[in-house]
């Protein structure tokens, strides 16, 4: 298996209940995704897969021309804003992916292979990247900072190339494809969905220290809805140590473990996988 097929995933079509409006208990399906089903019922997905690379988790097929945006195409790309923004910690993915495109889309940790390897090995990911370089507040800059204390500097869009991003919405509409480029600055509602992790906390949030390392954390949740909030609150009570950080698993009940994670000393934000990574979107 080569670097950028780091994961034995299985491609899937979106199940038959997503916007059949037949799910019998909505309210505890957004507890448990931490978004509305047709724009969060991916994200779980995208976790095990990376959580268990080995053992052929599902990932959503690409979308296709005459798909119903709402019956699986959202979610294939909420499921990437996600991954990014919570992942990395970016709160500036466009800077990020800016920083990824121009140094050859390096694989620095699997959150950069995951991306190679399903949205742009899919010939998709310009059209996401062409919106992030075109559309301003994917985050609300009030909710990160009442959430994390992080203070977002601006929200102007950073459109590096015109050219580039235009053709990109271009063939997009020519294509027909249901994406988040053309037909408004936001077709997708993708701005709209992804500050579930954010917001108050439901359920409970219990930090545990472990015995297997002095700076090794749990942080274990009954729902996705205000995830990272908890993260950046609760691990106030851990012990500063210089020059060390802390380690913390984070664990959701209804969706599995979401990844280690550590505080940034350059930015104050959590994220898991490589600083480097993190430091390029904020």
């Amino acid at each position: 298996m080569s670097e950028s097929e780091r994961f034995l995933i299985r491609r899937v079509p979106a199940p038959r209940w997503i916007g059949s409006g037949r799910h019998p208990d909505p309210e505890r399906v957004y507890d448990a995704l931490g978004e509305q089903a047709e724009w969060g019922f991916a994200d779980p997905w995208m976790y095990r897969a990376l959580a268990s690379p080995l053992t052929y988790e599902p990932m959503l097929r690409a979308p296709k021309r005459g798909d119903d945006v709402t019956h699986g195409p959202v979610a294939y790309w909420s499921s990437l804003l996600h991954l990014i923004v919570y992942g990395f910690g970016w709160v500036r993915p466009d800077r990020g992916f800016r920083w990824w495109y121009q140094n050859g889309r390096p694989l620095a940790d699997d959150h950069l292979r995951l991306i190679s390897q399903v949205w742009d090995a899919d010939e998709q990911l310009n059209y996401f990247v062409a919106w992030l370089w075109t559309t301003p507040r994917i985050l609300e800059a009030s909710l990160v900072a009442e959430a994390t204390g992080y203070i977002m500097d601006d929200d102007m869009p950073l459109r590096p190339d015109d050219r580039w991003t235009d053709e990109q919405v271009s063939w997009a509409e020519a294509l027909k494809l249901p994406g988040p480029v053309g037909g408004g600055w936001d077709p997708c509602h993708l701005s709209r969905h992804i500050d579930g992790p954010l917001q108050p906390v439901r359920g409970n949030a219990t930090l545990l220290r472990t015995g297997r390392s002095k700076h090794h954390a749990v942080l274990l949740l009954d729902s996705m809805v205000g995830w990272y909030r908890a993260l950046a609150a609760e691990c106030k009570a851990l012990p500063e140590v210089k020059g060390v950080s802390w380690h913390v698993d984070v664990i959701v009940k209804p969706v599995g473990w979401l990844g280690t994670y550590r505080k940034s000393a350059v930015t104050g934000l959590w994220f898991a996988g490589r600083h480097h990574v993190h430091v390029q979107g904020t």
